[in-house]
């Protein structure tokens, strides 16, 4: 790049400037040596950051960028000079203060602490108010200083914090108002988190007040917790158990106990129990109430077979208006007997169809760990015959074809001469959508908690070293300038010069990462000549290196024009031979070949550098990930990343091969030629 000088637009009338020049008090903005010039043009003039100059003494604007004309939407740079901060804002800031008195704090601040990082409301002069993430630095100037204020809009970021906080209003709304107590609990079996629902079915006050307490007063039996938790860890992620319950007050309740353990995809390490508590006190007396009126009614029939049939009609009406859906069928075959209203919503049909129905024909083929409803069906069947009552989640199959998640519970009637079996079903569609959306929340959540530590840790590691250089070389200029000579001086300030482009290119990684995962890089095809654009990348790569290097350019036979987006191809392919090179012996040889295959253009980089661990290879595109042999180079782990979103874009593919110690081959292969 040529030597320019840097000339700050400023008005002839402001204190410090003479003839549109700044004078020799200002002379850390403006030199006429060529070096400093030229880092000067690249900080201010054509950095993608809008920059601006202010004169806290007057409170105006003296200089900006074009990064900044283009983020207020002004016609010219002048629209921008000799305005107060208000000029270019609403009334009343995001926290309610006025503009004015709010500007005047910052100046305030800024003066006092050499800078300040806060967030601001701008208003565009089209109108639009645009919500700004800013830092001001004082710049000393002799006696006076100027203010360096850098803005950056950060209006996707706020959508984002607003439907990340809406997300959570919805998860927790659904918490709070679901009618089941809703926990999680940590491998300790310590509770972390409880809903409304949870605190009221226990009676205490809040999430604190339960966990001051050893969570074993919380069960009438604390054998039955053992049994609990012994069968959660024998039988994997999912428990269903009835267990009575001790309330604050010391009052007892029975609870239908639902619990999962949720491990680390995986592996076999618990992460924490999610489970869910429903409230069966009226349930249990109802199925008391039944035992009793089956117990009357069996030594009736012994007693008086005449009564049998208003025995029957009694346990009809109760049956008829029991909470939950109830059916009754004969264990043998399978033929439902009746039901009440709530079990035909659930299979679709009329109370007088239920006799032509059985469990196998309102079920689907198979349940949803895989086994055919009509064996699943036989085992819980016979359970119940032996005595037992067991308790398990069931797929049934509504008339419209429609799958209901349900809870069942079997239980066999008293009675000789017939093996009849009535069954309670619960309807747990609702619960199942809370748990599905709990557990994606908790997902994301980590997920989210994932990237940004790798983020932090990224920044903190690559900007720390060009930082340090720029600091040490700036530190040294500042020093020994008059007993440096020239060569000496430049060395610094290209030193400066070369670690400013480092980190303003890991930044353009970021943005640009992030511009992809917000959906906001799409594809814009457009004619392009694939010759004449490999031989500009290839020089603008070399360009952007110190020393000579070579890179062959080996083209096919191909059309004049492509419909392509010649962004996102330089985008793939800058990454791609930057990361050839820096990678490979300063005298080894790049390779990069294009030809067409059908409708694909198959492209080729190859390097005979340091290859690629085998196990790093199925991390290549991940952000952040870099491979282990290369941890003593610099890099964000962010290139290969851009690659792959811009290859998808694309919708083509992108294949590696590569053995450590003999170089790397990146094929991509992109749909840009039209059908032969």
């Amino acid at each position: 790049m040529g030597r320019c000088a840097v000339r700050l637009h400023t008005p002839m009338n402001t204190p410090g400037v003479i003839n549109g020049k700044w004078t020799e008090s200002s002379s850390a903005w403006h030199s006429s040596r060529g070096d400093t010039d030229t880092m000067f043009k690249l900080l201010f003039e054509r950095t993608a950051d809008p920059i601006l100059l202010f004169d806290p003494r007057q409170g105006v604007f003296i200089d900006c960028n074009q990064a900044a004309v283009d983020l207020l939407r002004a016609s010219d740079k002048q629209r921008l000079l000799q305005v107060r901060p208000e000029d270019l804002a609403p009334p009343f800031q995001s926290d309610g203060l006025p503009t004015a008195e709010k500007s005047k704090e910052i100046t305030q601040l800024a003066k006092a602490q050499g800078g300040y990082r806060f967030e601001w409301l701008a208003r565009a002069f089209d109108g639009r108010d645009i919500p700004l993430e800013v830092v001001v630095t004082a710049v000393s100037m002799g006696t006076e200083s100027i203010h360096v204020v850098i803005a950056r809009d950060i209006t996707e970021r706020k959508k984002a914090e607003h439907a990340l906080l809406e997300s959570q209003r919805l998860l927790a709304s659904v918490s709070d108002n679901i009618s089941e107590a809703i926990y999680r609990s940590g491998p300790d079996h310590k509770l972390y988190f409880v809903n409304c629902a949870y605190l009221g079915m226990f009676r205490y006050r809040s999430l604190a007040e339960i966990q001051s307490i050893p969570r074993e007063k919380l069960y009438a039996d604390v054998q039955v917790r053992q049994q609990l938790l012994g069968r959660l860890a024998r039988d994997g992620a999912f428990s269903n158990q009835e267990v009575e319950f001790v309330r604050k007050d010391g009052s007892r309740f029975w609870g239908l106990a639902s619990s999962r353990a949720i491990r680390e995809p995986g592996t076999s390490k618990l992460l924490y129990h999610v489970g869910a508590i429903t409230d069966i006190s009226e349930h249990k007396r109802d199925e008391a109430e039944i035992v009793r009126l089956n117990q009357s009614l069996e030594r009736r029939i012994e007693e008086r077979t005449a009564e049998l049939t208003a025995s029957e009609a009694r346990l009809r009406t109760l049956i008829d208006h029991a909470p939950e859906a109830i059916v009754v069928f004969d264990g043998d075959s399978g033929q439902f007997l009746f039901g009440n209203a709530h079990a035909c919503r659930i299979f679709g049909c009329q109370p007088e169809d239920l006799p032509r129905l059985s469990p196998i024909v309102v079920s689907p083929e198979s349940q949803p760990d895989g086994t055919p409803s009509w064996l699943a069906s036989r085992k819980y069947v016979q359970q119940a015959l032996a005595g037992s009552i067991p308790v398990f989640e069931w797929s049934h199959r509504h008339s419209s074809g429609r799958i209901i998640p349900t809870e069942v519970r079997l239980v066999r009637l008293p009675g000789p001469g017939r093996n009849l079996i009535r069954a309670s079903i619960i309807d747990n569609t609702e619960r199942k959508k809370a748990e599905a959306e709990l557990l994606k929340a908790l997902a994301r959540e980590k997920e989210l908690g994932t990237l940004k530590s790798n983020f932090v840790s990224m920044v903190s590691h690559e900007f720390r070293t060009p930082l340090g250089v720029i600091i040490s070389s700036a530190e040294i200029l500042d020093s020994y300038f008059d007993r440096l000579d020239p060569n000496e001086r430049r060395e610094q300030l290209q030193s400066i010069q070369k670690n400013i482009r480092r980190m303003a290119a890991m930044m353009e990684e970021v943005l640009l990462v992030g511009m992809v995962e917000a959906g906001r890089l799409d594809y814009q095809p457009a004619p392009l000549d694939l010759v004449a654009f490999g031989r500009r990348i290839v020089t603008e790569v070399l360009s952007a290196i110190d020393r000579h290097r070579e890179i062959r350019f080996v083209p096919g036979p191909l059309p004049a024009d492509v419909s392509a987006d010649e962004r996102l191809l330089n985008h793939i392919f800058t990454n791609l031979l930057s990361n050839a090179l820096k990678y490979s012996a300063p005298d080894a040889e790049i390779e990069w070949t294009i030809h067409r295959e059908g409708t694909d253009a198959v492209w080729r980089v190859s390097d005979r550098g340091l290859g690629i661990p085998e196990s790093d290879v199925a991390h290549l595109f991940s952000a952040f990930h870099r491979g282990h042999n290369v941890s003593h180079l610099p890099g964000t782990g962010l290139g290969l990343a851009i690659v792959k979103r811009c290859v998808d874009l694309h919708h083509g593919s992108i294949a590696v091969e590569s053995r450590v110690g003999h170089g790397t081959t990146v094929t991509v292969r992109l749909p840009i030629f039209p059908s032969l």
